[in-house]
């Protein structure tokens, strides 16, 4: 068996701000999720230590400075809190794109699943699902 993390390509976004434009929304939506996968090894190692499974959707505000506040589980199906806690102190260390000084809302699902690497056409550790 091997871990996978699977992304989803469905992430939430809004600005906290009436005044955000479409264009601005979707590039920071893009940015959000670039950062996202360019940290995957971090998540990845949240769960190294064992056989975890399960949904753990965060939601946290990117403040002025890129960092995210506020960060809470809104769904948590992984029986570990440990994997839980990290996958959180994992998203609170990485640098959020600024959209013109406003803070913004994000949604993020992470899904942690097990499969045989037999299943896996590639190497890549990360899946994109619609």
């Amino acid at each position: 068996m091997k871990f996978i993390l699977v992304i989803l390509v469905s992430l939430f976004f809004g600005a906290c701000s009436s005044s955000s434009k479409s264009s601005t929304t979707t590039n920071s939506r893009d940015s959000v999720r670039e950062r996202i996968v360019q940290n995957q090894e971090e998540f990845r190692d949240c769960a190294k230590d064992g056989e975890v499974q399960g949904d753990l959707i965060l939601q946290w505000k990117v403040g002025s400075d890129g960092f995210p506040q506020e960060i809470t589980e809104v769904k948590n199906s992984i029986d570990n809190p440990r994997v839980s806690q990290c996958v959180v102190n994992q998203v609170q260390s990485i640098e959020f794109p600024v959209v013109a000084a406003n803070p913004y809302m994000v949604k993020f699902p992470f899904e942690f699943r097990l499969i045989n690497k037999s299943d896996n056409a590639d190497d890549d550790d990360v899946q994109y699902e619609d």
